[in-house]
């Protein structure tokens, strides 16, 4: 086995091998960790040229030009590897002493991923473990003989000022905290070579930290932006790209069949394609997308096969159900009728408000929306700066006038003054739907049968469609999913109260009051 050897200290004479080989040079004398463990690295073109011209791109002074570089690679493709040899390489390989060095992520388990690959290249080289001492307990690589270490920082800021590092090497940039990046490069006022080096993939939440990054990188490699300190690396697909294409996994996937299981990903894309939830983490992790919600739930090509017009009219005096969702009184409030077709499946009627000065106003992009839907009467705008109810529950009425309505199912918890008025003064039976894995799970998965079987007509009503477009869902230890409002990326009333209003079609609401709100507590 080949052994690593740090390039020889220089005490700044000029060095007869370039320094972007060099740098090459040191990463291949490393090895590879985990399944490969102890085999020579052997950088590939595509590592190789960045590796290069990072460290071999150089300024009159020698200190390196570049002193930011992003690395956006799907996963599987050697990347953590990657920025750990170049951790070692800058802990020990340039002939510099008092080299501070840290790898940074969302967490600490993260951030120890390149620390852990480092200490395995360590200890897969005698030299290398004879010049270091590696402390798994405080994460930390010393070089005593350049008086220089490599460390892992949480993701923590309050104890992180006055650091001084050289380097920063940033593992998974979408979840990072942008506080802990700011003290950690604004340290950099002292030192004259430093270097942040962000990996990551792509992830879904576009006011991120990461994704501003990320468009800037694109600038950058683009020729937008003139910027000859920063040097991008990104391989991903494009927006237009067929997901489900092997030419474009080669794309995005530099290492695809190489180090990287085609098999593998072909297993994962069936996965994707029989279970939607997953399209968006196959996009994210393996195609280096930038996703609208973190766990995509409907397919927009096939929610919008079940369009068409739904005629109000042809329906009066039909059987129907209703689902309410009024989340927040100063946002979106959905109403949402379902009819049995008598084939299976349902036609859909909706009902939306908002408060004429609400919260919506301050996203320009709501506001817009909010306004066109206004002008085209799928959009009630109530005075004030919250909603109405006294409108929803007018018009609620109004419609179980004209409808055979059997019932309204809402989240007690959001909903109860209102329902109890149905209740109590319109004789209308509303059940109340708890808003757990365990009530909502069979609900929503048949919304996702219905849809993908174009049984259920929703008469394209652009609210809706906005809302489904918005909807992530998670899923439990148990597999029981819920839609997941706090990772969607826009409101998701409509599909809520849609899947409230089919939760009652299908008998999975509580039938009635809670025993212990009708008596006592038996003592046993």
């Amino acid at each position: 086995m080949a052994k690593a050897r740090p390039a020889p200290r220089t005490s700044g004479a000029a060095s007869s091998v370039d320094p972007g080989e060099r740098a090459v040079r040191f990463l291949n004398n490393l090895t590879h960790t985990g399944d490969y463990s102890g085999e020579p690295f052997n950088l590939r073109p595509w590592q190789s040229g960045p590796i290069r011209k990072l460290f071999g791109t150089l300024r009159p002074d020698g200190t390196r030009q570049y002193r930011k570089t992003f690395w956006a690679l799907p996963r599987k493709q050697g990347k953590t590897e990657v920025v750990a040899g170049g951790g070692l390489l800058l802990l020990m390989g340039q002939g510099r002493n008092n080299q501070r060095v840290y790898t940074a992520s969302g967490d600490t388990k993260q951030a120890a991923l390149i620390f852990n690959a480092a200490c395995e290249m360590i200890r897969n080289d005698p030299y290398l473990s004879s010049v270091t001492q590696v402390y798994t307990g405080y994460k930390r690589i010393e070089y005593p003989k350049g008086n220089s270490y490599l460390e892992v920082l949480s993701s923590v800021p309050k104890s992180k000022h006055g650091l001084g590092p050289t380097g920063v090497l940033i593992d998974e940039y979408h979840v990072v905290d942008e506080e802990l990046v700011n003290v950690l490069t604004t340290g950099f006022g002292a030192r004259r070579d430093p270097l942040t080096w962000m990996i990551t993939t792509a992830g879904w939440d576009r006011h991120s930290l990461c994704y501003s990054e990320w468009e800037y990188a694109l600038r950058v490699l683009k020729g937008e932006v003139e910027d000859p300190t920063y040097l991008p690396v990104i391989f991903a697909a494009d927006k237009g790209d067929d997901w489900t294409s092997e030419a474009t996994w080669r794309k995005a996937m530099p290492a695809l069949g190489d180090f990287c299981n085609l098999d593998f990903i072909r297993e994962e894309c069936r996965k994707a394609q029989n279970q939607p939830r997953f399209e968006n983490t196959f996009r994210q992790l393996y195609l280096n997308q930038w996703t609208d919600q973190a766990v995509r739930w409907m397919a927009s090509d096939r929610w919008a096969a079940c369009g068409g017009p739904v005629d109000p009219a042809a329906l009066r005096g039909a059987t129907c159900f209703g689902g309410l969702d009024l989340s927040q009184t100063r946002d979106l409030t959905a109403f949402v009728l379902v009819f049995p077709d008598g084939e299976g499946g349902f036609r859909v009627l909706c009902r939306f408000w908002a408060p004429e000065d609400g919260v919506w106003r301050e996203d320009k992009h709501c506001r817009e929306l909010y306004l066109l839907w206004a002008r085209q009467g799928f959009l009630t705008l109530t005075p004030g700066e919250v909603v109405d109810y006294e409108f929803v529950e007018s018009e609620v009425v109004a419609l179980s006038h004209a409808y055979n309505l059997r019932g309204v199912a809402a989240d007690k918890a959001m909903a109860l003054h209102l329902c109890l008025r149905l209740r109590d003064t319109h004789g209308i039976d509303v059940e109340f739907l708890p808003q757990t894995p365990v009530y909502l799970n069979a609900p929503i998965k048949e919304v996702e049968r219905l849809v993908y079987a174009k049984q259920l007509h929703h008469g394209d009503n652009p609210v809706l469609t906005w809302c489904a477009s918005n909807v992530s869902v998670r899923a439990n230890a148990s597999d029981l999913v819920i839609m997941d409002k706090a990772r969607s990326t826009g409101r998701i009333d409509g599909m809520a109260a849609l899947v409230n209003a089919l939760a009652l079609a299908m008998g999975r609401v509580e039938s009635g009051p809670s025993v212990y709100e009708t008596r006592g507590v038996f003592l046993l």
